[in-house]
Formats: structure tokens, C-alpha cells, sequence
């Protein structure tokens, strides 16, 4: 009954943040002052109003629970900002002697692929064979030794469903993308990185409560 409950507890957290990420992704604000875009290294785009751009601190204004904040972000964490009346400011310096060897229209296919895969990657799958990975693994093992001491070799058995295959057609936002390296670099960086994230975290939940069966059940 106890495992039950847990794996209840679980389910209902997974549903809980894909909901709360769901709400964040798609939180917008109908004033028009805030029609700028952020677009961030990683991907990552932010809505807000630019009050001020350039070395070292971009400054902006975001409005969150009905209240206007002005924040600043480093400027070499920004590839660009899109204002709203059409005009971008490219905020990446290239410079072949350090980490920003790419050019930048290299580095804009890099971006739009990380972007693509934060908007297509779900973790629900990912999470639930993690969690049944190392439910199993948990269970089986706690008749042998009983020890917590399992939970880091728990991801084992869910390292196949790491593996990248062919990104998804669906996912990019313009076919020509494809073909792209740097696209594709920058769409598998993202999806790698938050599989086996998702599946790790999923996958030491499972093996606790399958310990925790194995102790009810026997």
C-alpha cells in the first residue's frame, strides 16, 4: 500500500510540473510594452522590455504576478535581442580564439536548434521508464543486499532510451534546418542533456520505492 501511495505521490508530481513549465513557457503579458525578446544562448527566450543593451549587462523590465520588475542579465549569455518593431540587436561577438569560434550565423542555426528541442522535449516518458527501470532494479535487489547504496548505478538499465536517433520532422521549425550541423548540434545537446537528466532523477525515485516494496512485501 505504501509503494502505491508513493508511486501515486510521484505520478502526481511529474503531471504537477509539466503543468507548472507548461504555464511559465506560455506566460505572456497582452501590454504592449513588453514586446521585446530576449534570446538567450541556451535557447532559452525571455518577453520583456529592453531599457538598456550593450557590454556588460543587458537591463530590461518582465512583468511577473502583476508586478514589474527590472532585471539584468550578462550580455555574453544572450545571442540576441528581437525588439518589437521588427529591428535585432546581436548581442554574440565572434571571436575564433575562444569558446565563440562559431560565426554568427553559425551560432543562430546552434541556437534555433537548442530552442527547438526545449519547445519539443517531454519528460513524461522518460520519467516513467526511469522510474520502472529503477523500480525493478530496486525491488530485485533489495532480496540481495538491501542497501541504498544501489541508487547511483540505478540509470543503468535506462541508458538505451539515451540514445538519439533522427530529430523529429515536426520539431524544426524550418525544414531546411535539417541538413544543418550546428542545428543539429545544438537540437541533440538539449535533448541528451535533459533525457538522462529526467531518467536519473526518475530512475533513483523507482529504486527507493522498490527498495521500500521489497522491505513492505517481504
Amino acid at each position: 500500500m505504501r509503494s502505491l501511495i508513493l508511486i501515486g505521490v510521484f505520478l502526481g508530481l511529474l503531471t504537477s510540473v509539466d503543468n507548472l513549465q507548461a504555464q511559465d513557457q506560455d506566460t505572456t503579458t497582452t501590454d504592449s510594452l513588453f514586446n521585446d525578446t530576449i534570446l538567450l544562448m541556451s535557447g532559452q527566450q525571455l518577453v520583456v522590455d529592453v531599457i538598456g543593451y550593450g557590454k556588460p549587462l543587458i537591463n530590461y523590465r518582465v512583468e511577473k504576478r502583476n508586478k514589474i520588475d527590472i532585471r539584468q542579465i550578462d550580455s555574453y549569455r544572450v545571442f540576441c535581442i528581437r525588439f518589437g518593431d521588427g529591428s535585432e540587436f546581436i548581442a554574440y561577438k565572434h571571436d575564433p580564439e575562444s569558446d565563440n569560434y562559431r560565426t554568427v550565423e553559425e551560432t543562430r542555426s546552434f541556437v534555433y536548434g537548442q530552442q527547438d528541442a526545449l519547445n519539443h522535449f517531454k519528460r513524461s516518458f522518460y520519467a516513467l521508464y526511469g522510474f520502472a527501470a529503477g523500480f525493478y532494479n530496486g525491488y530485485d535487489v533489495g532480496g540481495v543486499s538491501g542497501s541504498i547504496l544501489v541508487v547511483p548505478f540505478t540509470p543503468l538499465p535506462a541508458i538505451p532510451v539515451l540514445l538519439l536517433g533522427s530529430i523529429p520532422k515536426k520539431a524544426v521549425r524550418n525544414p531546411k534546418y535539417l541538413n544543418d550541423p550546428e542545428y543539429r548540434d545544438g537540437f541533440k545537446r538539449v535533448i541528451r542533456g535533459k533525457r538522462f537528466l529526467t531518467t536519473l532523477k526518475a530512475a533513483t525515485v523507482g529504486t527507493l520505492v522498490g527498495l521500500a516494496t521489497h522491505n513492505i512485501t517481504n
